[in-house]
């Protein structure tokens, strides 16, 4: 059985020294309630720059309820961190969030079940994956950019996840904030179910985002929900299971089935019966006829 803790587990890096090292966290539980900590993994304070190469995985971070959605599960505050991978990790009940972070360079979430109040809030972090994951929050499920600054050019890939947001105070299951305004994002193979699929927050200054959207469900739509930012979508699903990718201009299948090939006209079978040779087709012979016929 894993083992369960009620303390917060701190990762202290305060050196350059320490950068190339690696911390892995494996197979604990977590109980929120009570715990005396910022979150129930975190990155204390400033100066914390190089808690890199940290990989998560397999824990369970759990609450009853009582802390009414105020702890996270992962928190780090100061940018500089490196090459962070959350992996197969669960969030219950009414935990805060999977994620608070800021400025991790290369950081990849994937195969996690979280089911809590949000999802992941990214601020300025860079060359980001969230892949194979099952989200069912109230509110975002992912939120990309600071609420201030100037553009970041930060990259995010999203792809092969199962997102499930209520929507609660007007949140969009994907948020982008004011920092997000150089971004790229890639959007493909997911399904997501909200009332705003994807939206901004704060002043976002949205020319310059790239964002690249085809290849989802969007509630069965052809085109997502979203609240200012334009997103053009080629492609879409109409289903959940994304079982025919469609053309999001006229809903026509974009391999549709392939025409059946005609079986091939029979081949004539020449017939030398009493009445001499009959058939199609001309067939060469060598006949020697010296003695004449019969």
């Amino acid at each position: 059985e894993a083992p369960k803790t009620k303390d917060a587990l701190p990762i202290h890096r305060k050196a350059p020294k320490f950068e190339d090292q690696s911390t892995t966290i494996k197979n604990v539980t977590f109980e929120a309630d009570g715990i005396n900590g910022e979150a129930c993994i975190y990155v204390p304070g400033n100066g914390q720059r190089y808690s890199c190469n940290v990989t998560i995985d397999s824990c369970v971070f759990q609450d009853s309820g009582s802390t009414t959605g105020d702890v996270t599960a992962i928190k780090q505050a100061t940018a500089g961190c490196k090459n962070w991978i959350i992996k197969d990790c669960k969030v219950k009940n009414t935990m805060h969030s999977l994620m608070q972070v800021h400025g991790i360079n290369g950081l990849t979430i994937t195969g996690c079940e979280i089911e809590s109040l949000r999802g992941v809030n990214l601020n300025n972090s860079d060359n980001v994956e969230i892949t194979d994951n099952k989200m069912n929050v109230e509110k975002y499920a992912i939120r990309t950019g600071d609420s201030s600054g100037s553009g970041a050019g930060i990259t995010l890939t999203v792809s092969e996840n199962e997102i499930i947001s209520q929507g609660v105070s007007g949140d969009a299951a994907i948020i982008l904030r004011t920092t997000a305004a150089d971004a790229q994002i890639n959007i493909n193979e997911n399904s997501i179910s909200a009332p705003t699929h994807i939206g901004t927050e704060g002043s976002v200054n949205t020319d310059n985002i790239d964002i690249n959207a085809d290849a989802n469900y969007w509630d069965g739509e052809a085109t997502p929900t979203v609240n200012g930012v334009t997103v053009e979508v080629e492609t879409y699903y109409e289903d959940s299971e994304r079982s025919e990718l469609l053309n999001s201009a006229d809903g026509t299948p974009v391999n549709p089935p392939a025409e059946p090939t005609p079986d091939p006209a029979p081949t004539p079978t020449p017939s030398y019966g009493g009445g001499g040779f009959t058939g199609s087709y001309n067939y060469p012979a060598n006949v020697d006829v010296s003695e004449g016929c019969d």
